[in-house]
């Protein structure tokens, strides 16, 4: 039910939008607007709005001395109805086909004449059509500019270890490295609020051919103090068509801490499992996930996968009921020789080893112990000829996020370029749509939307702006595909129009119009099928 109304709530801000746009653009041009519906079929609500407007010419009747005549049933005001099927909308234009509808059989009025769709010049037409689209688009400017004057939860600006052998690593950034600000060289430094807001200025410095200065924050791990170091970075020697990964950055930063491990998988046998950390591995420490990556993948030596020996931290099991991890330090002394012993560990690896390995490192959770095992990855392919090592293991702790807040100007500028990528990622994702098989099995309908829609609201105002926003984006683009009965159909026609002179038969336009239709029901019902797939796989 929370993820229903949540989605009608959606759909209703969505199609109301969408609508507004075609009605607002419409009256600017002087056309009248008979109705405007949210929802398809019988009507549940109706409300007359707006100035009365005469269909009839009535001002005929007093011109020809019929003064006293009674007032003409064609004098009405436009109305907002409420329908029954809520999955869009449409606004009714006062235009030929309404003219026999309404029965009017006598010549209109110049002024009735001049309200009629057809009426108006093939620009005015186009932007009426155009108007409900960029509704939407704007629509998402809008909502993402709120999004980010409400803060956007986002990861910490702290760095994974860089690619080895890559400019960042000569660079000097190293694993945990944290962003305390950045700027151009020679100007003013910015404070780093996210890992997105430096990985933005970084794209932006390699575009624009500038060096650049960074401050960062690092930790010993031999004493747990910090140090702030400068770094510079010329990127005016780095091609200009670079990105930020190419430059060997990587992150958020996150723990090589085990989130999964895959049944019968290399990580299975070798005994691993959910919440070990992963020390070292041959011997050297590991410094996050990312390193612990690439170790395994550089496992694979030759199409040979060599044998790894990693050292883990794991919660030690109680050895009693009445046992906890705030009472395992004092408790220590008790366990028996070769406890919490598993698959691939090393035999012996008793409470008196575990002392002695404690002493030696630290920094090591007296509540965990320290295992030994045998770790040999299996070759994976992941597409043809490109063979890697896996072990089927989930990898990585959750990054450090916080809430960012921005002034309404950068806020304004971040919304603008949100919603353009989220347009370039909506015709990519179209292109994938008709350009393969595959994409029409991803295709998700109102059930994933409604889905979406109340896992949105339930993590808060920001997430549920953004699905907001990122909809609002999908139906605006979709709707300009030309795809006859569409928006975008219509702009064809008037496209047709403009380059031959003459507009399409009205009987052949009524044709093409249903099978547009056909279509966009086929669309829908495979994108219905697609969700109850899904559902019933659960």
């Amino acid at each position: 039910m929370h993820s229903l109304l949540a989605f009608l709530l959606a759909l209703g801000i969505l199609v109301a939008v969408h609508e507004y746009g075609h009605y607002k653009v419409a009256v600017l041009c002087g056309v009248r607007v008979l109705r405007f519906s949210l929802g398809f079929g019988p009507v549940l609500y109706r409300r007359p709005f707006g100035p009365a407007f005469a269909l009839a010419p009535v001002l005929e009747q007093t011109a020809l001395g019929f003064e006293d005549a009674p007032p003409s049933p064609q004098v009405q005001r436009s109305e907002f109805v409420l329908s029954l099927i809520p999955l869009g909308g449409y606004v009714t234009f006062w235009d030929e086909s309404q003219v026999k509808t309404q029965g009017i059989l006598q010549p209109l009025s110049e002024a009735a004449r001049a309200c009629l769709f057809e009426s108006q010049s093939l620009l005015k037409r186009s932007a009426i059509v155009l108007a409900g689209p960029l509704a939407n688009l704007l629509l998402c400017v809008l909502l993402t500019w709120m999004m980010y004057l409400w803060g956007v939860e986002q990861d910490a600006p702290v760095l994974a270890s860089p690619v080895a052998g890559s400019v960042a690593e000569r660079w000097g950034f190293s694993a945990g490295s944290r962003v305390l600000s950045f700027g151009l060289k020679g100007q003013e430094p910015t404070k780093a609020q996210s890992l997105q807001d430096f990985e933005r200025f970084v794209q932006m410095a390699l575009e624009s051919h500038h060096d650049a200065q960074v401050w960062v924050q690092t930790s010993t791990v031999s004493n747990g103090s910090s140090v702030t170091r400068r770094l510079e970075l010329p990127l005016s020697t780095q091609a200009q068509t670079l990105a930020w990964d190419a430059l060997g950055l990587q992150g958020p930063y996150r723990a090589p801490i085990i989130e999964s491990v895959g049944e019968g998988s290399a990580g299975a046998l070798a005994g691993l499992k959910r919440r070990d950390r992963v020390v070292s591995v041959d011997g050297l420490p590991v410094a996050d996930a990312a390193d612990l990556r690439g170790r395994i993948a550089h496992s694979l030596h030759e199409d040979q996968v060599q044998a790894m020996q990693w050292r883990i931290e794991r919660e030690a099991a109680p050895q009693s009921p009445w046992e906890s991890n705030s009472t395992r330090q004092l408790q220590r002394e008790g366990l028996g020789e070769g406890s919490g012993e598993g698959p691939g560990e090393r035999p012996g690896a008793g409470a008196r080893q575990r002392d002695r390995e404690l002493k030696e490192e630290p920094n090591v959770d007296p509540r965990m112990e320290l295992l030994d095992v045998v770790v040999l990855a299996a070759k994976h392919e992941d597409r043809p000829g490109v063979v890697t090592a896996r072990v089927g293991i989930y990898l990585g702790g959750p990054p450090e996020r916080l809430t960012v807040r921005y002034d309404p100007w950068i806020a304004l500028q971040r919304a603008f370029s949100t919603t353009g990528a989220w347009i370039w990622q909506t015709l990519q994702a179209l292109g994938q749509l008709f350009g393969s098989s595959k994409g029409w099995s991803d295709l998700g309908g109102p059930l994933t939307l409604a889905k979406y829609a109340g896992e949105s609201a339930g993590l808060g105002v920001a997430a549920f702006l953004a699905y907001l926003g990122l909809v609002s984006v999908n139906l605006g683009v979709f709707n300009l595909l030309p795809i006859p009965v569409l928006d975008g159909g219509h702009l064809l026609s008037y496209a047709w129009q403009a380059l031959t002179g003459r507009a399409i038969n009205a009987s052949l336009w009524g044709s093409i119009q249903r099978v547009g239709l056909v279509l966009l029901l086929l669309l829908t019902l495979l994108a219905l099928r697609n969700d109850i797939a899904r559902w019933l796989a659960g």
